[in-house]
């Protein structure tokens, strides 16, 4: 089995290496005969189509069909009547060779007894060659058995080839029969026919939307392949302008050689570090300027903290003062009471003992009215300055204890040495000052407050 697959790729090889390129155009030749007497088909049926107008489409492309059919077969025929021409030409060609190789066993023969004994070595090679010879007939021989099975087999695949070719030549004849007898019915075909024809007004419109499409790409490439050239002329122009940047670079290294840079660099460098260092400078100065208004900021503040106290102290005075004045005030209302109800019973005296006039009656009586409601006003008043006396003492006792939280810290922040504390402390220091300065505020409200009631009283 091994070696009939050997020797049938072999005969297979052989036959590829013996095509001529006569047969390829005889091939190319056969595809062009089909190909125009396919043409010469359709127009036969197409002129059959104009003749009779009331042939089915179905049985026409029946037709097509089977001449296609017809056509391949026959080239199909064809290509297997060359196969065999090529291989006939290798069994002429084995045959030369079989020729050739007895002439070489005619010459072995004829040489000498003597120079075979001269050479024992060479009796091993003369048995290998005859071995080998025995193989060369024993393949030819099955060469030759397989081209002739060859031969059977294209010859049998002919004679197919032709029996399917009458076959269909009688369906076309059957067909043809059926066409002549089916002409009444196609009514039906020619609405068929219609409707292509809508189905081709319909490609022709799809293809003349192709052409439009086509058209405006046409368009843009010509727009593309304009602003193509526009970019090549500013390619151009970039170039000369690069050209003339590098014309300066050049003039301006001669200008200007390395040394004077490096020179100016140096110098670049000092003004650099002197600007740092004045940098540097500012920054201080800033840190002691901010550190004095800071100091300034609590000095003002101690300033107003020493002017609240002078002014509590001054107030302190005019209270005690006015104090007495309201004690003397009182005193000297006691005093009027007592005037008053003396009054009283002296009128109670002069009504018992004797008459008077209605006149002097309802004076006397008006008298006493008034006197009764300045004196309920003026004790009023005086609650009224005792209750704002009250609150100014609550105020002040507060204003002491915040003082004395202002002391208690100046004293820390003397002490203390860590910037970040004194910072704060001095923060506290400032919200303590803005608390006196609403109590001081109040104060004065109270004291104005005071101030009017004693211009009452």
């Amino acid at each position: 089995m091994k070696a009939d697959s050997f020797q049938t790729k072999f005969l297979a090889q052989q036959i590829k290496n013996k095509i001529d390129h006569k047969n390829f155009y005889s091939s190319f030749n056969l595809g062009n005969s089909v190909f125009t007497s396919k043409l010469k088909s359709e127009e036969s049926i197409d002129k059959k189509l104009s003749l009779s107008q009331p042939m089915s489409p179905s049985y026409l492309k029946a037709m097509k069909a089977l001449q296609d059919r017809i056509r391949t077969l026959e080239g199909e025929n064809g290509i297997l009547n060359e196969q065999i021409n090529i291989s006939q030409n290798y069994c002429s060609t084995a045959h030369v060779k079989s020729k050739q190789r007895n002439k070489v066993e005619k010459l072995l023969s004829t040489m000498t007894k003597h120079d075979v004994f001269k050479n024992d070595k060479n009796d091993e090679k003369d048995e290998k060659i005859k071995e080998l010879d025995k193989k060369l007939k024993q393949s030819e021989i099955e060469n030759e058995d397989k081209i002739a099975y060859i031969h059977s087999d294209y010859k049998f695949q002919i004679s197919q080839n032709e029996s399917k070719i009458r076959e269909l030549a009688e369906e076309i004849n059957n067909i043809q029969q059926q066409l002549n007898l089916n002409l009444d019915t196609n009514e039906s075909y020619k609405k068929k026919i219609t409707q292509l024809n809508q189905q081709l007004q319909k490609e022709k419109q799809i293809t003349i939307n192709y052409q439009l499409q086509l058209d405006t790409f046409v368009k843009s490439s010509k727009q593309w392949n304009e602003s193509m050239s526009k970019m090549n002329q500013d390619l151009k122009q970039y170039k000369e302008q690069i050209q003339e940047l590098q014309q300066y670079l050049d003039w301006y290294t001669t200008q200007y050689p390395v040394d004077k840079f490096q020179h100016m660099e140096f110098d670049i460098k000092q003004l650099q570090t002197k600007n740092a260092d004045l940098v540097n400078q500012l920054d201080q100065q800033k840190q002691q300027n901010s550190q004095l208004l800071s100091d300034i900021q609590l000095l003002k503040l101690q300033y107003e903290r020493i002017e609240s106290q002078k002014h509590k102290q001054i107030e302190q005075l005019n209270g005690k003062i006015f104090e007495l004045q309201l004690l003397v005030q009182r005193q000297d209302s006691k005093d009027q009471y007592q005037q008053t109800s003396n009054k009283k019973q002296v009128k109670k005296i002069s009504i018992t003992q004797a008459p008077t006039s209605e006149q002097e009656q309802i004076k006397l009586t008006t008298d006493d009215d008034n006197s009764i409601v300045i004196i309920k006003k003026n004790n009023e008043d005086t609650q009224e300055y005792e209750n704002i006396s009250r609150q100014i003492i609550k105020l002040e006792l507060m204003l002491e204890e915040l003082d004395q939280k202002y002391d208690s810290i100046v004293k820390q922040a003397q002490i203390e040495t860590d910037m970040r504390v004194k910072q704060t402390l001095r923060q506290e220091l400032i919200q303590i000052l803005a608390q006196i300065k609403d109590i001081n505020q109040q104060i004065n409200l109270l004291i104005s407050q005071q101030k009017s009631l004693k211009t009452r009283i």
